[in-house]
């Protein structure tokens, strides 16, 4: 992340809660994925996890 935000990918954030955030969030939709949740499909895991890292961007 943090060369990300010198190349200007991303803007300045606290690279050490994205880092956890991430992935927490990704690993847990994904368990809840391949385990045929009801609630949760592929298009629904994505926008989870778009809408709550935007703001951490910031």
């Amino acid at each position: 992340m943090e060369r990300g935000i010198a190349y200007g990918w991303f803007r300045d954030c606290d690279v050490a809660g994205a880092g956890t955030l991430v992935p927490a969030l990704c690993d847990g939709l994904g368990v809840r994925l391949v385990r045929g949740g009801p609630r949760v499909d592929l298009a629904t895991a994505r926008a989870t996890i778009w809408r709550t890292t935007a703001p951490v961007e910031a």
